[in-house]
């Protein structure tokens, strides 16, 4: 590479290295971070604040049963860890660790169906469309997987 042509790549390194210096410097200034997204609690929906005392009243039931199922589960874990375990006690602890997150999820769906049950249309729509779109970044849907065809009266080849 000739000389004027290296010159000219490290000027342009060294603009777009001042250019990120610059916007952390300014970020830092102003308190903002421009990779951080605010806090699902900043997002929130009006109608949201408008019922966090009702979800407030079903909160500390739900921090018991979501810990008395982390509890089981770290349990059946831990069995499942020793380097010699008892299959039936492996059994019961996975069982008891099902059994309380199914108790879990039975107390957020009647918590949800509850405050639904006090919302209008709108709000409702608005409220759980933004707690589903929190849902699908957190756990991306899964794509639809290769599978038997729809119809299970067509033979593989054949169209309707």
């Amino acid at each position: 590479m000739s000389k004027r042509l290296i010159i000219i790549l490290l000027c342009v390194s060294l603009a777009f290295n001042l250019a990120v210096l610059g916007m952390f410097l300014y970020a830092s200034a102003t308190h903002k971070h421009p990779f951080h997204r605010p806090a699902d609690r900043e997002r929130r929906p009006d109608s949201e604040e408008r019922y966090s005392e009702f979800t407030e009243a079903n909160r500390q039931e739900i921090r018991n049963l979501r810990s008395d199922f982390m509890q089981k589960r770290r349990a059946f874990i831990t069995i499942l860890s020793k380097d010699t375990y008892d299959e039936s006690e492996a059994h019961a602890a996975m069982e008891a660790s099902l059994a309380a997150q199914s108790k879990l999820e039975g107390k957020l769906g009647e918590a949800m169906l509850e405050l639904r049950s006090k919302m209008p249309a709108d709000e409702a729509r608005k409220l759980f469309r933004a707690r589903l779109e929190r849902l699908n970044r957190r756990h991306k849907p899964e794509t639809q997987k290769p599978g038997p065809p729809d119809n299970p009266n067509t033979q593989s080849g054949e169209t309707e």
